[in-house]
């Protein structure tokens, strides 16, 4: 398996987005008519963790769905920025990939090239105040770009082009909320708040 260090471009952070702890902490406090810091704790970092775990585990059935079942990915770990107004978390992970799944994707590429072809100009031409790093012409995102350890920025390609695959196969056509609200509702169907909170005396939240 040829292995690459990407970022899961689809996540769109904590701060602020349905993935941030406040609102089912409210909602917690609410419904149990408990306040934070005065009758329980809520452990952030286990929680961002967790998620961060589960959307790994949910792209890579993604991948395996709908480019290649031998794609594997495995967590590596959350990046925090230092300020969050010019970018938020990234989840790191490895990629690995066969040659079967190399062949998979550049003819997933060809499937839908009129498509991402327009995602990635619309999300990587340069403009006021906005530099990017990627070419914003299809062309250029070729075997090279994607998949040669030593060509610029290779696992950016590589990780932006797998994100337009799977949406331009789900038909993800209105906008990538759907992306994000999907893997929120996948998640959150196996995972619950409560398994972050505590109770002086060390005793779980029921």
């Amino acid at each position: 398996l040829d292995v690459s260090d990407i970022d899961l471009v689809s996540f769109e952070g904590f701060y602020q987005t349905i993935w941030d702890s406040s609102f089912e902490v409210s909602d917690y406090e609410y419904r149990n008519e408990v306040v934070e810091d005065e009758d329980f704790t809520f452990n952030e970092d286990s929680y961002q963790k967790a998620v961060c775990e589960a959307y790994t585990k949910q792209w890579e059935r993604w991948l395996q769905q709908y480019v290649c079942k031998d794609i594997k990915l495995s967590f590596v770990g959350v990046q925090h920025p230092l300020a969050y107004n010019f970018s938020t978390d990234t989840i790191q992970v490895k990629i690995g990939l066969s040659s079967e799944a190399k062949k998979a994707i550049i003819a997933k590429v060809r499937n839908h090239r009129e498509e991402i072809a327009g995602w990635i100009k619309e999300n990587h031409s340069s403009s006021d105040g906005f530099w990017s790093f990627l070419s914003n012409d299809i062309k250029d995102w070729n075997r090279a770009a994607l998949f040669t350890h030593t060509s610029d920025r290779q696992e950016a390609y590589l990780a932006y082009m797998l994100y337009y695959i799977v949406k331009a196969e789900i038909g993800a056509k209105n906008g990538d909320d759907r992306l994000e609200m999907m893997a929120y509702y996948n998640i959150f169907e196996q995972m619950s708040i409560t398994e972050f909170i505590t109770y002086p005396g060390n005793n779980k939240a029921a």
